[in-house]
């Protein structure tokens, strides 16, 4: 079986990666926000959505078992909106700079916020054929807005944006099932069941690229390669970690 079968939704085995660097910034944002919409969409409109994802880049973004998920998650955000591969590490280790903690290795993480920051301010570096760019702000965003519910992520969503999500991370994800949730075939889940998410042994930064209304889910890469499936993240799930998090973010791409 190929190592990319689950692309095709597929079952297969898989050994999700252990890195986890997602920190939560506890004082005012380094950065300026972006008033959220005040408009959501209607419960009663069906959104049944995946924004074009970059397959190709999937064995790329692997970030292994370090904490650099930061980097990777908004570099799958950048790539979704620019059809670009991107440096992932090198966002992460720029964006510590502008984290409110200073005094940690890199591997203990950053935060998704910092590396918006980084994002606004500077831009990223396009990364091809094993070379790193220069850094162009035109590779970055004009800023964010505040996911903070589960129709602020399907309205992203409406309107072909992805959520970067930095979220606690319960045992349970690192498992995801192979089932048939009664309507729209085999998929692979994460979070199906809220009585039993396990503990929560970290954060996590990943990419929300899409919503399934007909199964009430979100749609999400990880960041650790061709190991790791793209998953569906019950809403109810999702509505408890937007919760605890304190929402995602949306790029305003430039």
């Amino acid at each position: 079986m190929s190592q990319i079968s689950w692309w095709k939704n597929e079952s297969g085995i898989f050994v999700p990666g252990h890195g986890l660097g997602c920190r939560q910034a506890v004082n005012a944002s380094p950065y300026p926000r972006v008033p959220r919409p005040m408009t959501v969409v209607g419960a009663s409109k069906d959104i049944n959505l995946r924004l074009d994802l970059p397959r190709q880049y999937i064995p790329k973004y692997d970030q292994g078992a370090e904490g650099a998920c930061t980097g990777f998650a908004w570099s799958w955000a950048m790539s979704i909106l620019n059809r670009r591969f991107y440096a992932a590490r090198k966002l992460y280790l720029e964006a510590q700079f502008y984290d409110e903690w200073h005094d940690t290795p890199p591997e203990e993480g950053s935060s998704i916020h910092a590396v918006a920051h980084v994002l606004t301010t500077q831009g990223h570096w396009r990364f091809a054929r094993g070379v790193t760019f220069a850094l162009a702000l035109m590779e970055g965003i004009k800023g964010i807005t505040t996911a903070l519910t589960v129709d602020d992520v399907r309205l992203a969503i409406a309107q072909k944006k992805p959520v970067v999500l930095g979220i606690p991370w319960y045992s349970a994800f690192d498992a995801p099932e192979w089932t048939d949730p009664g309507k729209g075939g085999s998929r692979w889940w994460i979070g199906r069941a809220l009585q039993n998410l396990g503990r929560v042994r970290g954060w996590h930064a990943v990419c929300l690229f899409g919503v399934r209304d007909d199964i009430d889910a979100g749609v999400i890469v990880n960041n650790w390669g061709v190991n790791y499936p793209i998953v569906q993240m019950p809403y109810d799930t999702l509505d408890l970690v937007l919760r605890q998090s304190g929402g995602g973010l949306v790029p305003i791409d430039r």
